[in-house]
């Protein structure tokens, strides 16, 4: 390529709205290493098959999807954490999917191991590196940030917004919604009720 290699591009593309496939003549283990970090997508040698190929699109359209989907949550008075979602890393876009279609479940890190393949090392190492919090920190903000948006619906009792996302006991649910979102829920609620009244302040 003229003026930078592939790699040198991939440091100026924005991952986040695209998926990358590098097709390639060279089979050099330290170029295709680089590559993966940069979290491209697949990486295919010439000469490629049809089926390979078609095989890394579904991927990559796939993998573009997913990122589209978790890119950016909607701001409110009680985030707890802006941005949580903003990864280009496939790992934790898979970990994360799973945990918010599982929300209601108590989600323990060797079931994100059989999700994605990946270690409890690898796993905890880019949820911190990305979030800048470990998985545990990170699931149970994100638990706390679904029963915040459950409460602004305006549509469940408190113990029932507990329960959706993976709480038994509601007393001890109050002190972790307390603890991470600064207010109790009963005052989130009110905020929410005052809000909708126009009376919010």
């Amino acid at each position: 390529m003229p003026i930078m290699n592939g790699l040198e591009m991939l440091e100026h593309i924005p991952r986040d709205l695209m998926s990358v496939i590098i097709v390639s003549g060279e089979s050099e283990f330290e170029y295709a290493k680089q590559a993966i970090r940069y979290g491209v997508t697949d990486y295919l040698l010439k000469p490629i098959e049809i089926k390979t190929l078609q095989s890394a699109l579904e991927k990559a359209s796939n993998d573009l999807e997913m990122k589209l989907k978790y890119k950016t949550p909607k701001s409110d008075k009680f985030e707890v954490f802006p941005e949580y979602r903003k990864t280009d890393s496939i790992t934790l876009l898979k970990a994360i999917d799973y945990i918010e279609k599982n929300i209601n479940k108590r989600i323990t890190m060797t079931k994100l191991v059989d999700v994605t393949g990946k270690s409890t090392t690898s796993i905890n190492a880019r949820f911190q590196r990305d979030f800048g919090f470990t998985f545990n920190d990170y699931y149970t903000r994100l638990r706390m940030q679904k029963a915040v948006e459950k409460i602004s619906q305006l549509d469940s009792h408190l113990y029932e917004v507990a329960e959706c996302v993976g709480f038994n006991d509601y007393k001890y649910f109050n002190q972790v919604f307390k603890k991470v979102v600064g207010e109790t829920p009963k005052n989130v609620q009110l905020y929410y009720l005052r809000k909708r009244e126009g009376t919010a302040a």
